[in-house]
């Protein structure tokens, strides 16, 4: 549900802000479901798959930049944070390629401070 609400807050800001931060954007929860189904050796459907592709690809769209944090391990996790190191690098392995695969404008983001120093460029040059 809180997931639900965020996104319905996220809409709504959309409508009257000239710019809009979103914490997990839409991929996430479908990066998660391919990744955790990949770690089961799940065959999810195909149908299923292209029709959640399409929703996640439609609502990214809309998007002017993601920020695609790439794993890091040596980061200390956060208390809301899945524990799992299998998971969190699958998902991040999904995350990466859905994004090159759906072709949506993102900038890798290490924890690099020259990477981040290029992504608050990136930032600042898709609100201008």
């Amino acid at each position: 549900m809180d997931r639900l609400r965020r996104r319905l807050r996220e809409l709504e800001a959309a409508l009257s802000a000239e710019v809009v931060l979103v914490d997990r954007a839409a991929l996430d929860p479908f990066a998660y479901w391919l990744a955790a189904a990949e770690l089961r050796r799940e065959l999810l459907p195909s149908a299923e798959v292209d029709r959640l592709r399409d929703l996640v690809t439609l609502h990214c769209r809309g998007y002017s930049l993601i920020l695609a944090t790439v794993l890091d391990e040596e980061v200390p996790l956060g208390d809301h944070r899945d524990r799992d190191p299998l998971l969190r690098r699958e998902v991040d392995r999904v995350t990466h390629q859905e994004l090159a695969t759906l072709c949506l404008r993102h900038q890798r983001l290490t924890s690099d401070p020259g990477d981040q120093d290029t992504a608050i460029k990136a930032v600042l040059g898709a609100v201008a």
